[in-house]
């Protein structure tokens, strides 16, 4: 966990994370708020969208392993081959109960359920 703690308007504070991993962030007025930041060794990454997609482009062709990461669930990975000049799908379902909670729409895809 990371917390700067609580300091005077105006006041800043940088900090660099150097080690790859999750950091979790806390609000010490606000004890529900929460947030996330992964430090990553790559520079191919992607948030999703509203309804649960995302995008990586520009990725050269090869063998890799796609990890997706979830609050919830933490790290899933997959293998992926993506070749030149083609377009890769990657189905996964991270945590639908969840989702089906929070009124959220289920993208339709198929993989992990």
């Amino acid at each position: 966990m990371f917390n700067l703690g609580t300091y005077s308007y105006g006041i800043s504070r940088k900090v660099t994370f150097d080690k790859p991993g999750v950091v979790e962030l806390l609000c010490n007025v606000h004890p529900e708020m929460s947030a996330y930041i992964l430090v990553l060794e790559t520079p191919y990454f992607a948030t999703t969208d509203g309804r649960g997609f995302f995008n990586l482009e520009n990725i050269p062709p090869g063998d890799y392993s796609l990890s997706f990461w979830c609050e919830h669930r933490g790290f899933i990975s997959r293998k992926v081959s993506v070749k030149s000049e083609q377009i890769t799908v990657i189905d996964a379902v991270l945590h639908t109960d969840e989702i089906k909670q929070a009124g959220r729409e289920i993208p339709a895809v198929a993989g992990e359920r």
